[in-house]
């Protein structure tokens, strides 16, 4: 018999990623499996951006801020019936 014990379902916050969180969510339950879930971010702080053109000047982007990140992620763990 197939035993779970971890379960690792990375997600990218689009629409599309909520459904294989939703099968990851029931595997979780139904083995009594840890669902851990991932998103990676490259930075929440404000980063130097050049257009690739020499002497072009630099930007500043500023990232979606960690507490919009977080609670996207509680949204789609929402819509997945992923939240413990």
């Amino acid at each position: 018999m197939v035993e779970f014990k971890y379960i690792l379902c990375p997600i990218d916050l689009s629409d599309s990623s909520v459904g294989p969180l939703a099968y990851a969510a029931a595997f979780a339950k139904w083995y009594k499996a840890r669902l851990t879930v991932l998103h990676v971010v490259p930075t929440f702080d404000p980063m130097q951006v050049r257009s690739g053109n020499l002497g072009d000047p630099v930007h500043i982007a500023r990232p979606i801020p960690r507490e919009e990140v977080l609670g996207e992620l509680r949204r789609v763990l929402d819509a997945a019936g992923a939240t413990a």
